[in-house]
């Protein structure tokens, strides 16, 4: 009967970490990257829409609409990002495609914003500020693009960013 036996198998046991932790390595991460360079600009943009001569215009306050919703919403993201809470939320909330439509509406939402303060910059003077915002909600508007490609991508492809995973293979002879 013993000679029936192999005499090598193998084990693999994986093991998925499903724990809130912050994690440095998800700083190198291009959506994380991403959220970074967005509220970044969100805050300079917020900052040259604060700085203008009239900054209660209404392309003023849509533009920091726009900035402010970007940047509460980055903020979150970015936290759900680092201590992957987002592992534990991606099956029952679809994050991809929230993400997907969040940023394809901001995106939206700052082509129009940055069109309407480049064009009462034109206007008025002493509106400097923006027209430098209005730059700044085109970047951030091309970057929301971008995520919102990716986010497309990751929504067809079923990916989600996993936490951690150990593999152990053991062999015996």
């Amino acid at each position: 009967m013993a000679d029936n036996m192999p005499s090598t198998y193998t084990t693999t046991t994986t093991t998925t970490t499903r724990t809130i932790f912050f994690d440095k390595t998800m700083l190198r991460r291009k959506e994380v990257i991403l959220k970074m360079a967005e509220m970044l600009f969100c805050i300079l943009g917020m900052i040259c829409v604060a700085s203008t001569y009239n900054p209660y215009s209404s392309p003023a306050s849509f533009y920091y609409f726009c900035a402010t919703t970007g940047l509460v919403v980055g903020l979150i993201l970015f936290i759900i990002y680092v201590t992957h809470l987002r592992d534990k939320a991606a099956p029952t909330l679809r994050l991809n495609f929230v993400e997907m439509v969040y940023s394809g509406i901001l995106c939206i939402f700052f082509i129009a914003g940055s069109i309407a303060a480049i064009t009462r910059a034109q206007k008025y003077y002493g509106e400097t500020g923006l027209m430098v915002a209005g730059v700044f909600g085109l970047i951030l508007a091309a970057l929301y693009a971008i995520e919102t490609f990716i986010m497309y991508r990751a929504w067809r492809s079923g990916a989600t960013m996993s936490a951690a995973q150990t593999t152990t293979v053991r062999q015996v002879a």
